[in-house]
């Protein structure tokens, strides 16, 4: 995860393609600021609640368009691989619970993990709550309310992570463009 270190990300993507050798690949792993619930619940939460983790990710989103960054990277980075000049794209998308709610034991160690770094990750992002004019007390009391919603074992969320790879090209496929189709990797839903 990259996304809110460059002042342009795009032009990061270019500068790789001019310093990798031809054939050389690629390959980026960020994650998606739109989360998907499971249930009606879940869903709920999302769209209501802004101390819910899709609240935290559009505070992220707007404090970091405040401070001159885009931080919503992911669904750029196909395109942006493919305008600079790479072949051979491909975009995959993996969904990653955001805690171990899911019955699959690897989904489960996943979401446990992700849960823990989330958790931590929280207070990584006050410098952009205040850029959307929240005070000290308000990111406190959002830090506070973020973290028991993100403890919410009801709360069953999905987190898309998006990989996205490609390659230079050899001096003799100049002008050919390939890119693979975006995957349509839907949430589990539990109850199936």
């Amino acid at each position: 995860m990259r996304f809110s270190c460059f002042s342009s990300y795009k032009a990061m993507v270019k500068r790789a393609f001019d310093h990798l050798r031809p054939g050389g690949w690629v390959e980026y792993q960020e994650f998606s600021l739109e989360v998907l619930g499971v249930d009606d619940y879940s869903k709920a939460a999302l769209r209501d609640d802004p101390t819910a983790y899709q609240g935290w990710m559009d505070l992220m989103k707007e404090g970091g368009l405040k401070l001159g960054r885009d931080i919503d990277v992911a669904p750029k980075l196909k395109d942006w691989l493919i305008e600079a000049g790479f072949v051979d794209v491909v975009e995959k998308r993996i969904l990653v619970p955001i805690s171990p709610w899911s019955s699959d034991p690897l989904e489960q160690e996943l979401g446990r993990l992700h849960q823990e770094n989330l958790y931590t990750a929280v207070a990584a992002g006050i410098k952009l709550f205040h850029a959307v004019g929240m005070t000290q007390n308000d990111v406190q009391q959002y830090v506070f309310d973020y973290r028991n919603n993100l403890r919410d074992p009801d709360l069953k969320i999905y987190h898309p992570w998006v990989v996205v790879y490609g390659r230079k090209p050899n001096p003799d496929e100049v002008g050919i463009i390939q890119s693979q189709p975006e995957s349509d990797i839907q949430p589990k839903d539990e109850e199936e």
